[in-house]
């Protein structure tokens, strides 16, 4: 997901979301590999960010599990996000 203007920059993103009942099961890992992968290997991107909640434990557990790392703190629609990045 193409987001526009974090902290100065157009970034894409790597979502993941999940309803409760499949919390803990290693879907949203799964995903964020997947979209990790996919983008890297087929579209040539070199750089990911996610956006998360800082209380996010289980998507900043996700998102460490992929290689991505603390980068930043920002404020947005609002609230707080920690931004966690991979690559250049």
């Amino acid at each position: 997901y193409l987001q526009e203007d974090v902290d100065g920059k157009d970034e894409v993103e790597i979502l993941y979301g999940l309803i409760r009942k499949n919390w803990g099961k290693g879907y949203a890992t799964e995903a964020a590999i997947g979209a990790y992968e996919y983008g890297k290997n087929k579209l040539d991107f070199n750089r990911f960010v996610s956006l998360i909640e800082p209380g996010n434990i289980r998507s900043i557990n996700v998102a460490e599990k992929i290689g991505m790392k603390l980068e930043s703190n920002i404020d947005r629609w609002g609230r707080s996000y920690r931004i966690y990045s991979i690559g250049m």
